[in-house]
This record gives structure tokens, C-alpha cells and sequence, in this order.
């Protein structure tokens, strides 16, 4: 276990915090006192009532039978979900194979909101939602996610064999993370894309480190009160509203800080206390090709070199002393170029390129540890994350369990 990753393990063995408790910034919908009666937690058609043992429920899903797939609908006193960004399921699978998927469902007047999970990881784990990503079911009319009262959770069978989750708690959230995206209307389609895409990619990484955020457009950002302290990730915008920009320099003003994946905006870096340099096209194939860390010990970084072959750059430059280039670009041939990579002030963090899809967790890897410099409960997410993964072979959690899935191929 390297250096950063002993540190996040520490601080969180430190400074523990109660699953499922209440928390500043957190709405309990149950947890602990989980609802029992079936009043309390209703069992769809053909699925069997849940069971309360000791501080969780047990949601048997009977797929062996054939059965497509198995509900529980949990009502809950009615609340005003605008004010948060994002939902937390804690929950647990010992074998969730036979998941395909689950569907997860926030009831609002007469109609449901949707969000489809991609298949659980064995063991326990905390399944992150953003708001945004929920989408309105069908036709009947719902009264938008300003008030919700009840959750409804929907695993889809994949394998044709029963298994259960063991469901801990649910939450809201109102998180100081905020993936910022850029506005859709107008753009160039390939401009659109790889905005789209990058943003995908963001919120995938933050989400396997169960680390809730919330996910906007630049214009709804604009309207948006981030808590104090909050963390913006400005993901691929050339240029920025003038009422984003706005409320970026608000969150700055009130202790908080930026990430931002390449920009054309001048604004933005002189916010930054940076200088912005021309755009550059790579003029050889392999020109850029990875970058490196200055100093990542002293700076407690777990990355060393990123693999990411980008072909076109918007640069920055420390616009004073305090700020400085955390990272070079390199060639193929490993040789460092004049472009920086990432540069570091005390306002956050600016990145000449977007992030792409290579070397993947070395880059998740680098978000997370960024994000973690600013934010407490981003460091507690990661660590109990690998303190849950200590062990893990590809999916299994330990020998044991990889010698068990081999056996049954």
C-alpha cells in the first residue's frame, strides 16, 4: 500500500463515522431503525416480504423460479429532495451474480423517477446516485423531484439463481462535489460528445469510489447554492456563462475551490490566478503522451505518471508565486515537453486536456486524491472503499471467494 493510500487508511481508522447516521449535509430516509410492518416496507407481486434483522433488511430475490425480477417499495415521510444532489443506497451482496442490474425508483405525486445501477460488486458497498441522472417513468404526471415520498428498489435477475440483499440504509445527500457540464444547445455535435463523455467518465470514477456528488449543467449550477467549501469540477467548457462564471467566483469567495478540464476562458483563469496560453495541436503523432507528477510525495499524490496520449492543449501558467506546475507533459519517447500539464495554485487545479480513457485508475486514482486535499469525507470514502477491496481478486473478495467462482465456470 503506498504512502497516500496508508494516510486516507489512517484517517479514517482515526476518525470513523457511523454508516447510515445522521451528518451534516445528509437526509436519513431509514437506517438503524429500519421500518419492519408491511406498512413499512411493502413486497411487490411475487416477491417475498422483507425481513428485519438487527439493524438492516433482507430483500430475498427469488430468481431461481424464473421470476424477471423482484420490488420493495419503502414509503417515508414526505420531503423536499430539491435541496439535495444526490441519493446513497448502503447495502449488501454476497453473491450478485444473479443481478443483472437494479433499478432504483423515488416516487413523486402520482408518477416515479428511475435510475438503473450497473451490477454490484460482492460485499458491501454504498451505491451513489446523483439527482440528475433520475428519469421520469412512462407518461403519468409526477410533480418533479421537489417532493418525494417513497423509494422503491427493483433488482432485475440475471443468472437464474436466488440471492438477497441486505439493505443498510438510504440517504440524500447535499454534497460539496459538483460535476459542472456545459451547456448542450449550440455546441458543435463532436464538441457535445466529448463533453458528454468526459462527464460520464468523471461521475463512473467518483461513483466507484462511493463519493456522492452532484452532476449539472452549467446553467442550473448558476442557480445552485453549493454548501461552503464546496469542490466545482468544471468539465471541458471553452467558454463559461456569465452567470456561471458568477457563481463560481461566489463559491471561491466562501472557502471553495476548482478543478478544471481544459478551457478556452480567460475569465476563468484569472479567477485561477493564472495565465492562459494559446491553443496547441500536437504536431506529431505521440507528442503528448503522458504526463508527470513534480513533487507527488510532497504532495501526498499516489500518482507518479499518467498514460494519456492527448492531441490538442489549452495550457495555463502560474500567473504569481503562489502557484506552480504540478505536472509535465511527455513524448513517446519520454522526453518532457515545454507544456505543462496540470498547474497547482491555492484557488484548486487546472488540467490542459480532458480526461480520457486512458490508464483509467491511475486517473481516478489522481480526481480522488485532488478531491480529498479539500474535502474530509471524500478521504473517509476512499478509505473505507479500500479497506473494503483489501484482498480483492478482479470481483472476489478474497481467495476463498475467486476459488468458489471458478469452481462454479
Amino acid at each position: 500500500m503506498g504512502r497516500a493510500a496508508t494516510v486516507l487508511l489512517v484517517v479514517w481508522l482515526v476518525f470513523p463515522s457511523g454508516a447510515g447516521g445522521a451528518r451534516p449535509g445528509r437526509h436519513l430516509l431509514f437506517g438503524g431503525r429500519s421500518p419492519t410492518g408491511k406498512q413499512a416496507c411493502r413486497a411487490g407481486e411475487d416477491t417475498p416480504e422483507a425481513i428485519r434483522r438487527d439493524s438492516r433488511l433482507i430483500l430475498r430475490c427469488p430468481f431461481r423460479s424464473g421470476a424477471a425480477r423482484a420490488y420493495w417499495d419503502i414509503p417515508f415521510a414526505a420531503v423536499e429532495a430539491s435541496v439535495f444532489t444526490s441519493l446513497t443506497l448502503d447495502l449488501s451482496c454476497a453473491d450478485p451474480d444473479p443481478i443483472r442490474s437494479i433499478s432504483v425508483y423515488l416516487r413523486s405525486g402520482a408518477g416515479w423517477y428511475e435510475y438503473e445501477t450497473g451490477p454490484l460488486q460482492p460485499g458491501r458497498q454504498r451505491v451513489v446516485m446523483p439527482l440528475h441522472r433520475f428519469r421520469r417513468v412512462g407518461t403519468r404526471c409526477a410533480a418533479g423531484l421537489g417532493r418525494v415520498d417513497c423509494l422503491r428498489i427493483s433488482p432485475w435477475a440475471g443468472d437464474r439463481r436466488d440471492t438477497r440483499l441486505e439493505l443498510f440504509g438510504a440517504w440524500f445527500n447535499r454534497d460539496r462535489v459538483w460535476l459542472v457540464t456545459p451547456s448542450q444547445a449550440g455546441s458543435p455535435a463532436a464538441e457535445r460528445a466529448a463533453a458528454r463523455n468526459a462527464a460520464r467518465r468523471i461521475s463512473c470514477w467518483l461513483r466507484s469510489m462511493e463519493i456522492p456528488h452532484a452532476e449539472v449543467a452549467q446553467e442550473a449550477f448558476s442557480r445552485a447554492s453549493p454548501p461552503p467549501g464546496s469542490v466545482a469540477i468544471i468539465c471541458y467548457i471553452p467558454r463559461l456563462r456569465d452567470q456561471t462564471l458568477e457563481a463560481l467566483r461566489r463559491l471561491v469567495d466562501r472557502g471553495g475551490r476548482l478543478i478544471v478540464f481544459y478551457s478556452s476562458d480567460e475569465r476563468l483563469a484569472e479567477l485561477l490566478l493564472f495565465d492562459l496560453q494559446p491553443y496547441v495541436s500536437a504536431g506529431t503523432p505521440g507528442a503528448w503522451s503522458s504526463y508527470r507528477m513534480v513533487a507527488p510525495q510532497e504532495m501526498f499524490l499516489p500518482v507518479e505518471t499518467v498514460y494519456q496520449r492527448s492531441w490538442n492543449l489549452r495550457p495555463v501558467l502560474p500567473g504569481g508565486d503562489a502557484a506552480a506546475v504540478a505536472a509535465w507533459w511527455y513524448d513517446a519517447r519520454g522526453r518532457r515537453t515545454g507544456q505543462p500539464a496540470w498547474v497547482h495554485p491555492p484557488r484548486g487545479w487546472w488540467f490542459s486536456h480532458i480526461p480520457l480513457a486512458d490508464d483509467a485508475s491511475q486517473q481516478r486514482r489522481l480526481l480522488v486524491s485532488l478531491l480529498a486535499e479539500y474535502l474530509p469525507e471524500v478521504r473517509e470514502a476512499a478509505a473505507r472503499r479500500m479497506v473494503a477491496d483489501c484482498g480483492r481478486i478482479d470481483s472476489y473478495r478474497s481467495l476463498a471467494d475467486a476459488k468458489r467462482g471458478i469452481e462454479r465456470l
